[in-house]
Protein backbone atom coordinates (compact mmCIF):
# COMPACT_ATOMS: atom_id res chain seq x y z
CA UNK A 1 0.00 0.00 0.00
CA UNK A 2 1.36 3.56 -0.74
CA UNK A 3 2.27 5.91 2.15
CA UNK A 4 1.19 8.78 1.86
CA UNK A 5 3.77 12.19 1.50
CA UNK A 6 2.29 13.34 4.77
CA UNK A 7 3.46 10.15 6.73
CA UNK A 8 6.71 10.29 5.03
CA UNK A 9 6.90 14.28 6.38
CA UNK A 10 6.01 13.20 10.12
CA UNK A 11 8.45 10.12 9.76
CA UNK A 12 11.86 11.88 8.29
CA UNK A 13 11.12 15.64 8.27
CA UNK A 14 9.71 17.76 6.19
CA UNK A 15 9.92 17.06 2.56
CA UNK A 16 12.53 19.68 1.83
CA UNK A 17 14.41 19.38 4.32
CA UNK A 18 18.27 18.52 3.56
CA UNK A 19 19.11 14.76 4.26
CA UNK A 20 21.81 15.77 6.64
CA UNK A 21 19.47 17.93 8.82
CA UNK A 22 18.15 15.69 11.16
CA UNK A 23 22.07 14.09 11.27
CA UNK A 24 23.59 17.77 11.97
CA UNK A 25 21.42 18.39 15.11
CA UNK A 26 21.73 14.70 16.77
CA UNK A 27 25.27 15.80 16.43
CA UNK A 28 24.63 18.71 18.13
CA UNK A 29 23.22 17.10 21.17
CA UNK A 30 26.14 14.94 21.36
CA UNK A 31 28.63 17.85 21.59
CA UNK A 32 26.56 19.65 24.46
CA UNK A 33 29.58 21.51 26.84
CA UNK A 34 29.95 18.97 29.55
CA UNK A 35 29.05 19.66 32.99
CA UNK A 36 31.77 20.09 36.09
CA UNK A 37 30.85 16.58 37.24
CA UNK A 38 31.56 15.25 33.51
CA UNK A 39 35.03 17.33 33.67
CA UNK A 40 35.95 15.29 37.14
CA UNK A 41 34.60 11.92 35.81
CA UNK A 42 37.25 9.35 35.13
CA UNK A 43 38.64 8.98 31.57
CA UNK A 44 37.98 6.80 29.35
CA UNK A 45 40.98 5.22 29.26
CA UNK A 46 41.61 4.48 33.23
CA UNK A 47 44.18 7.54 33.53
CA UNK A 48 42.51 8.80 36.57
CA UNK A 49 41.14 5.12 38.05
CA UNK A 50 44.36 5.16 40.56
CA UNK A 51 42.75 7.57 42.81
CA UNK A 52 39.55 6.84 43.37
CA UNK A 53 40.88 2.67 43.71
CA UNK A 54 43.39 4.41 46.36
CA UNK A 55 40.31 5.98 48.80
CA UNK A 56 38.49 3.05 48.00
CA UNK A 57 41.53 0.39 48.91
CA UNK A 58 41.96 2.95 52.21
CA UNK A 59 38.46 2.75 53.15
CA UNK A 60 38.27 -1.35 53.00
CA UNK A 61 41.82 -1.53 54.81
CA UNK A 62 42.67 -2.59 58.46
CA UNK A 63 44.11 0.68 59.44
CA UNK A 64 41.01 2.40 58.75
CA UNK A 65 38.91 0.01 60.89
CA UNK A 66 41.10 0.51 63.72
CA UNK A 67 40.98 4.21 63.72
CA UNK A 68 37.10 3.94 62.95
CA UNK A 69 37.26 1.88 66.11
CA UNK A 70 39.79 3.82 68.12
CA UNK A 71 37.77 6.92 68.23
CA UNK A 72 34.42 5.18 68.83
CA UNK A 73 36.34 3.99 71.84
CA UNK A 74 37.88 6.95 73.03
CA UNK A 75 34.23 8.81 72.81
CA UNK A 76 32.27 5.91 74.47
CA UNK A 77 34.87 6.37 78.01
CA UNK A 78 35.76 9.82 77.28
CA UNK A 79 32.76 11.59 79.14
CA UNK A 80 32.72 8.59 81.60
CA UNK A 81 36.59 9.28 82.37
CA UNK A 82 35.68 13.16 82.23
CA UNK A 83 33.26 11.93 85.33
CA UNK A 84 36.09 10.83 87.22
CA UNK A 85 38.54 13.77 86.85
CA UNK A 86 40.66 11.84 84.36
CA UNK A 87 41.56 12.31 80.83
CA UNK A 88 41.70 10.40 77.74
CA UNK A 89 44.79 8.41 77.83
CA UNK A 90 45.28 8.42 81.73
CA UNK A 91 43.19 5.12 82.19
CA UNK A 92 46.08 2.98 81.09
CA UNK A 93 48.45 4.21 83.42
CA UNK A 94 46.35 4.39 86.32
CA UNK A 95 45.01 0.44 85.28
CA UNK A 96 49.01 -0.52 85.25
CA UNK A 97 49.33 1.07 88.29
CA UNK A 98 46.48 -1.00 90.10
CA UNK A 99 47.40 -4.20 88.89
CA UNK A 100 51.50 -4.33 89.20
CA UNK A 101 51.03 -1.83 92.73
CA UNK A 102 55.09 -0.62 91.75
CA UNK A 103 56.01 0.38 88.94
CA UNK A 104 59.45 1.77 87.30
CA UNK A 105 58.94 4.39 84.36
CA UNK A 106 60.61 1.71 82.08
CA UNK A 107 58.25 -0.84 82.90
CA UNK A 108 55.35 1.48 82.32
CA UNK A 109 56.60 3.26 79.05
CA UNK A 110 57.03 -0.51 77.55
CA UNK A 111 53.77 -1.68 79.02
CA UNK A 112 51.95 1.25 77.37
CA UNK A 113 54.58 1.08 74.61
CA UNK A 114 55.42 4.82 74.75
CA UNK A 115 59.10 6.70 75.19
CA UNK A 116 60.29 7.12 79.22
CA UNK A 117 59.73 10.68 78.67
CA UNK A 118 56.36 10.21 78.09
CA UNK A 119 55.57 8.04 80.77
CA UNK A 120 57.20 10.34 82.94
CA UNK A 121 55.42 13.21 81.74
CA UNK A 122 51.91 11.26 82.58
CA UNK A 123 53.15 10.63 86.14
CA UNK A 124 54.08 14.10 86.41
CA UNK A 125 50.33 15.03 85.44
CA UNK A 126 48.65 12.32 87.47
CA UNK A 127 50.92 13.17 90.65
CA UNK A 128 49.75 16.89 90.25
CA UNK A 129 46.20 15.56 90.53
CA UNK A 130 47.64 13.44 94.06
CA UNK A 131 46.54 9.94 92.18
CA UNK A 132 49.97 8.64 92.33
CA UNK A 133 53.49 9.43 94.37
CA UNK A 134 56.81 8.34 93.80
CA UNK A 135 57.79 4.52 95.87
CA UNK A 136 61.67 5.69 96.10
CA UNK A 137 64.49 4.76 93.18
CA UNK A 138 68.01 5.22 92.33
CA UNK A 139 69.36 8.49 91.90
CA UNK A 140 70.01 10.23 88.54
CA UNK A 141 68.51 7.38 86.63
CA UNK A 142 64.74 8.65 85.97
CA UNK A 143 63.93 4.96 84.40
CA UNK A 144 64.49 3.08 87.90
CA UNK A 145 62.64 5.68 89.48
CA UNK A 146 59.41 3.46 91.05
CA UNK A 147 56.22 4.73 91.38
CA UNK A 148 52.29 4.02 92.79
CA UNK A 149 48.62 4.92 93.30
CA UNK A 150 47.85 6.97 96.43
CA UNK A 151 44.93 6.12 98.36
CA UNK A 152 42.50 8.56 96.16
CA UNK A 153 44.64 6.98 92.80
CA UNK A 154 43.58 3.37 94.42
CA UNK A 155 39.89 4.86 94.41
CA UNK A 156 39.89 6.04 90.88
CA UNK A 157 41.20 2.90 89.49
CA UNK A 158 38.51 0.86 90.87
CA UNK A 159 36.25 3.13 89.75
CA UNK A 160 37.93 2.79 86.44
CA UNK A 161 38.20 -0.74 86.22
CA UNK A 162 34.00 -1.25 86.50
CA UNK A 163 34.24 1.46 84.02
CA UNK A 164 36.22 -0.05 81.66
CA UNK A 165 34.97 -3.94 82.26
CA UNK A 166 31.28 -1.75 81.24
CA UNK A 167 32.80 -0.81 78.11
CA UNK A 168 34.20 -3.96 76.99
CA UNK A 169 30.99 -5.56 77.28
CA UNK A 170 29.87 -3.39 74.69
CA UNK A 171 32.59 -3.34 72.39
CA UNK A 172 32.42 -6.92 72.47
CA UNK A 173 28.89 -7.59 72.61
CA UNK A 174 27.98 -11.23 70.34
CA UNK A 175 31.95 -12.22 70.93
CA UNK A 176 32.16 -15.79 72.75
CA UNK A 177 35.83 -16.47 74.54
CA UNK A 178 37.51 -17.93 72.28
CA UNK A 179 36.55 -15.40 69.23
CA UNK A 180 37.56 -12.72 72.01
CA UNK A 181 41.03 -14.27 72.66
CA UNK A 182 41.52 -14.35 69.35
CA UNK A 183 40.92 -10.98 68.25
CA UNK A 184 43.46 -10.02 71.62
CA UNK A 185 45.85 -11.79 69.86
CA UNK A 186 45.55 -10.28 66.25
CA UNK A 187 45.92 -7.02 67.89
CA UNK A 188 48.98 -7.75 69.86
CA UNK A 189 50.78 -9.25 67.12
CA UNK A 190 49.75 -5.78 64.60
CA UNK A 191 51.23 -3.80 67.72
CA UNK A 192 54.50 -5.48 67.91
CA UNK A 193 54.86 -5.34 64.00
CA UNK A 194 54.49 -1.99 64.52
CA UNK A 195 56.92 -1.62 67.43
CA UNK A 196 59.18 -3.64 65.60
CA UNK A 197 59.24 -1.60 62.12
CA UNK A 198 59.66 1.65 64.35
CA UNK A 199 62.44 -0.24 66.19
CA UNK A 200 64.59 -1.25 62.33
CA UNK A 201 63.71 2.13 61.66
CA UNK A 202 65.39 3.74 64.44
CA UNK A 203 68.37 1.84 64.28
CA UNK A 204 68.66 2.16 60.46
CA UNK A 205 68.69 5.53 60.92
CA UNK A 206 71.42 5.60 63.69
CA UNK A 207 73.69 3.44 61.66
CA UNK A 208 76.60 6.01 60.32
CA UNK A 209 76.43 6.45 56.53
CA UNK A 210 79.29 4.50 54.21
CA UNK A 211 80.92 7.36 52.20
Amino acid sequence: MAVSRTAKTAAGGSAGAPAGGVARKKAGKRRAPASPDDAAAPAADGSHDEAPAAAQAMHKSVGWALTVLARLHRVELGERLSALGLFPGQEQLLQALHDHETMTMGALAELMRVRPPTASKAVARLTAQGLVRRAGGAAGDGRLVRVRLTAEGQRRAAALAALWADAEQRLLAGFDQRERKKLRKLLRRAADNFQEARENDAQAGAQPQGR
